[in-house]
């Protein structure tokens, strides 16, 4: 029964370090919308794009820790939508999935995760092939 008080004492610093570090597991599972901004990419340079009422931005449903999402509130998200399969004019579909929400910076929470919110989940697009006239010049 040697140090019997340093014993205790190290055994209060033990729960509470093991408190504090397991803490975020514990966490409940939240979901919230945010405003993620919308970039079209790999257009193919012979086709341009002429649907003329597609957003900058679409809503995305977040899901994770209370405490991922509110380090999500300081950043912006980004979803991008991958046009490089389209390879002729005409009608073609957008969808966004959760692998197209992108969270930029350095550190991405690491469970949380994004899925486009309902109304925006698919969106047809119009394409026209590039044409390319030569004018004289007066």
């Amino acid at each position: 029964m040697k140090n019997l008080g340093l014993k205790f004492i190290a055994l209060l610093l033990a729960i509470a370090l093991w408190i504090f570090v397991s803490a975020p597991r514990r966490e409940e599972v939240r979901e919230r919308i945010v405003t993620a901004s919308l970039s079209l990419v790999g257009v193919p340079s012979y086709l341009v794009i002429t649907t003329p009422d597609i957003p900058s931005s679409v809503s995305v449903r977040v899901r994770g820790r209370k405490s991922d999402l509110r380090a999500l509130a300081s950043q912006s998200l980004e979803a991008s939508a991958d046009l490089s399969a389209i390879n002729q004019s005409g009608e073609v579909e957008i969808t966004l999935r959760s692998q197209h929400i992108n969270v930029p910076g350095e550190r991405r929470p690491s469970h949380t995760t994004g899925v486009p919110a309902h109304p925006w989940t698919t969106r047809p697009c119009a394409t026209e092939e590039r044409q390319q006239r030569a004018a004289p010049l007066a």
